[in-house]
């Protein structure tokens, strides 16, 4: 979906869309809330960041985003959810960004252990749980 240019796009940040408890839900395990809407294990291992910003800051970096996501992670999947939205698994690193109407998400894990599809049924069990 093309977006619309410049002055149509919101400049709204959205705040964290997430608490620890609905985090530890989606990935399956124990998470605390360190702030700033970082999540980690409480062992100093595996952490999930979100980071949020207006549309029009996510539409005017998606495509660079998009671009070092494959060379990262290797495996960018593009994906049906918001307006614009991808999906990078690396092996112990996974990334997702959604850019919609209310705001851009960008969500990364790392170092959990999951495999590939794990971190990409993750993901998107993520970005669907990002509320409207």
């Amino acid at each position: 979906m093309e977006l619309p240019v410049g002055g149509d796009l919101s400049t709204a940040v959205p705040a964290c869309p997430f608490t620890a408890e609905k985090v530890s839900q989606l990935v399956g395990q124990p998470m605390v809330d360190e702030e700033n809407c970082l999540f980690g294990d409480g062992k100093g291992i595996a952490s999930v960041t979100i980071t949020t910003s207006s549309q029009l800051a996510g539409s005017g970096t998606y495509d660079h985003k998009r671009e070092s996501a494959g060379k990262r992670y290797g495996h960018v999947t593009d994906v049906h959810k918001g307006d614009k939205a991808y999906v990078a698994v690396g092996d112990t690193e996974a990334e997702a960004v959604m850019i919609r109407e209310d705001g851009s998400y960008t969500l990364t894990l790392s170092s959990f252990s999951f495999d590939k599809a794990k971190y990409e049924q993750t993901l998107h069990a993520m970005l669907d749980g990002i509320p409207a």
